[in-house]
């Protein structure tokens, strides 16, 4: 504990007056240092900017000092005085993020002070703060606006002070549409200060997406901000019809319809219905991307329709157009008779036994009903009875019926009076009854071709026959030509047999069967490789075909070379890419993803490439070290021996050498230079010119460096070899056998090498 006493006397000659205070300060043994740690050295704030001041606490926050918050002041003076309070009662945690004020000074100290207590600490040494420059803060809002046309766009532009900074600032836009206009509410706006920009007449742009940029401009300068318009169409107006014309006759059950694209649609509607209100619509869909629409099921035949269609975009649902009608056609209708049967169900085992009937009717099937079922059969529960179409498509008619009753008698149509469940036992009274399985499966498909009735026996012992059957059936002709087409997709990448084909059959009787040349049944057909693809289409009624071929890019081709390092890491790759499909991406193993990388040290260096395909190429490149040791020089030729046409060139040999270089050619050429490399320390040149001079350079290869190419360029000059003459040799013997022959001949002056050129006579 310290007690403290201030005594005060002023200084009046004579009559003196003295006044004292006393205070009482208990220090803690256990608390502190209490210590200022940052800003604690030179460093610069700039004014207007967040900072943090951070001190060491050294338990002054608990017992028994109990200083629970700070008070933080800022000196402008190097520390004599505090004017500036920067924090009040922040908690004393170790740190406060302050605001740095807008004061310029080069002699700034911060004081953390204890709450309601004496102790502080300042920085040790001053700091700087950068006083601010008057300017202003531009910033539109929202970023981006979409508005359907002719709607106006607006955005917020607020503009904000710094530094004091409350003078005007001038807005402007660019980037407009061609045809809208921008305006703003207040402008210019003084700092701080908002307006409000207006894009209007957008009835008049171009639907699309438009960058703009908004620009203020003031006293400190210019600041502006991109921002994005998006301008959409207006809903689609009326859309006019194109197929089946209006009034039409005659028009299939099953047709498709079609209507002019509208700029401004993204999807339609249509409408068929019976009456020219759509109070009874009987087909149509919505959503539909593309101007065209196929009924999923027919129509009545000899029925007028009203149809009519709408366009809807993301600005809403356009009025629907005119109203056409049509009539579709009348259907012809005939009876055809089983002529196989009977048949006979043998009582042996469960037996399948099947009746065919081959229709010659031409036209897609309107109306079907089986006619005369007559089977003779104890325990007709035994038996399933199916029918099959020519296109494949099966139903059950009936099975297994009632229980041990006999025989059967009957005829099934989908719009029987009587259901399934309304056939008697036996049923062999000769009605008509609805099918177990609806015969419209077969409705729109070919009629012509062979049709089949399946009936299955289940159980063994009982046997009987299939006496008869027939069908009624009822068409329409087919009035749209078959037409398909044919596209593909190529291999995304060589030898990776990802290729599409696809076929789109169109018109017809609407039922397809597709033969592909490889064998397979469907519309698409993938994992091609590259090649041709034939399609053959048949609808029942006639056939169309076509084919495509899928291609293969070319492949992906990499040409790299380097240039060695001559001082550390001032190699280089150069990287040359052709084939396959541009754009390409590069990554190397340095992680670069540029095409050419440099800054290389010595080393194996290798690169991907992947283009836009996904198909990928690598390669690598060698960077070698080209800096010259102490003892590594490009080696000095000592002696040269040469011929017409060879040159020998031996020298001493380097200290770590590993391997020597050289490159020639004849002296004085611009010509490309010819290499050659040995681990000895002589290498002959073959196949060169007689009296013919050379240049050569050398290089040699130590375990860590690669020289430069010698500074010296060297020279030798083969022999004449006109002297002695040289002459053909003649040949002395010929020795031959079965398959070869051996010809010897007496060696010629100065020769170096003999040539033979032979082939049989005449």
């Amino acid at each position: 504990t310290y007690n403290f006493r201030l005594t005060v006397r002023d200084n009046h000659l004579g009559t003196g007056c003295a006044d004292w205070d006393a205070m009482v300060v208990n220090v803690s043994g256990s608390a502190g240092p209490f210590l200022v740690t940052a800003p604690n050295a030179p460093t610069n704030w700039p004014a207007g900017t967040q900072q943090m001041v951070s001190w060491d606490v050294a338990g002054t926050n608990s017992a028994p000092v109990n200083a629970t918050t700070v008070d933080i002041f800022l000196s402008t003076d190097g520390g004599y005085n505090y004017p500036i309070t920067l924090a009040t009662g922040t908690p004393n945690d170790g740190s406060h993020m302050i605001t740095v004020p807008n004061v310029g000074t080069n002699m700034a100290r911060v004081m953390v002070k204890g709450g309601n207590n004496i102790f502080f600490d300042i920085s040790n040494q001053n700091f700087t703060i950068t006083p601010q420059v008057e300017d202003f803060t531009l910033q539109v809002t929202p970023p981006q606006q979409s508005v359907c046309a002719p709607l106006n766009a607006t955005y917020t532009v607020d503009i904000g002070s710094i530094g004091g900074f409350n003078g005007p600032v001038s807005l402007s836009v660019t980037g407009l549409p061609l045809g809208a206009s921008a305006s703003f509410s207040v402008n210019p706006v003084n700092a701080p200060g908002s307006s409000v920009l207006t894009i209007s007449n957008t009835g008049a742009a171009t639907p699309g997406s438009y960058p703009l940029n908004v620009q203020g401009v003031g006293t400190p300068g210019m600041h502006d901000q991109g921002i994005g318009l998006i301008i959409s169409p207006a809903p689609p107006t009326l859309i006019p019809l194109l197929s089946p014309p209006d009034n039409a006759l005659d028009v299939p059950t099953q047709t498709s319809f079609t209507w002019q694209p509208h700029p401004n649609a993204t999807s339609y509607a249509i409408q068929i219905a019976t009456d020219q209100a759509f109070s009874n619509i009987v087909a149509g869909a919505t959503g539909l991307l593309v101007p065209t629409y196929s009924l999923p099921a027919p129509l009545d035949a000899s029925t007028e329709y009203y149809w009519r269609v709408s366009g809807s975009n993301l600005c809403g649902d356009g009025p629907f157009g005119d109203t056409w009608s049509f009539t579709t056609i009348g259907e012809a209708c005939d009876i055809y008779a089983s002529t196989d049967v009977p048949v006979d169900i043998t009582g042996d085992g469960t037996p399948t036994i099947k009746s065919t009937l081959d229709l010659p009717v031409e036209g897609v099937i309107t109306d079907l009903n089986v006619i005369g079922l007559d089977i003779s059969h104890t325990y007709i529960s035994d038996l399933t009875i199916q029918l099959t179409s020519p296109f494949g498509t099966t139903i059950t008619l009936a099975g297994p019926l009632c229980d041990d009753e006999d025989n059967l008698l009957l005829s099934f149509d989908d719009e029987a009076a009587l259901g399934y469940g309304d056939i008697p036992c036996p049923p062999t009274g000769g009605g008509t009854y609805q099918p177990l399985e609806a015969l419209s499966a077969f409705l729109g498909q070919p009629a012509s071709g062979v049709w089949t009735l399946t009936v299955i026996d289940g159980f063994d012992q009982d046997g009987g026959s299939l006496n008869g059957w027939g069908l009624q059936v009822c068409t329409e002709p087919v009035t749209e030509e078959l037409t398909i087409e044919v596209t593909g997709t190529n291999e995304s990448c060589p030898g990776e047999a990802d290729g599409t084909a696809e076929v789109f059959p169109a018109g017809g009787t609407g039922f397809y069967l597709i033969s592909w040349s490889n064998g397979a049944t469907t519309n698409q057909i993938t994992g091609l490789a590259p090649g041709a693809y034939g399609v053959t289409v048949d609808d029942g009624n006639s056939t169309a075909s076509g084919s495509v071929t899928v291609g293969s890019p070319p492949a992906l081709s990499l040409s790299i070379s380097g240039t060695d390092a001559t001082s550390g890491n001032n190699g280089a790759a150069d990287l040359t890419v052709s084939g396959g499909t541009p754009v390409y991406t590069f990554l190397w193993s340095t992680d670069e993803t540029t095409e050419d990388i440099d800054n290389l040290a010595p080393g194996m260096y290798e690169v991907v490439v992947t283009d836009a395909n996904g198909c990928t190429a690598s390669a690598t490149v060698e960077i070698m070290d080209a800096s010259t040791g102490d003892d590594c020089q490009p080696f000095v030729p000592t002696n040269v021996t040469t011929t017409g046409s060879t040159a020998t060139i031996e020298w001493d040999p380097i200290p770590g050498a590993i391997q020597y270089r050289l490159r020639y050619r004849e002296a004085g050429s611009a010509g490309p230079w010819f290499q050659e490399a040995t681990n000895s320390t002589s290498i002959t040149l073959e196949g060169l010119d007689p009296a013919t001079t050379y240049e050569y350079e050398t290089k040699t290869r130590c375990s860590d460096v690669i020289t430069p190419w010698s500074s010296t360029l060297y020279e030798f000059t083969t022999e004449n070899m006109t002297d002695p003459i040289c002459m053909p040799f003649v040949p002395l013997t010929i020795d031959p056998s079965t398959s070869t022959v051996t010809i010897s001949w007496a060696a010629e002056p100065g020769a170096t090498k003999y040539r033979l050129q032979y082939r049989p006579v005449g």
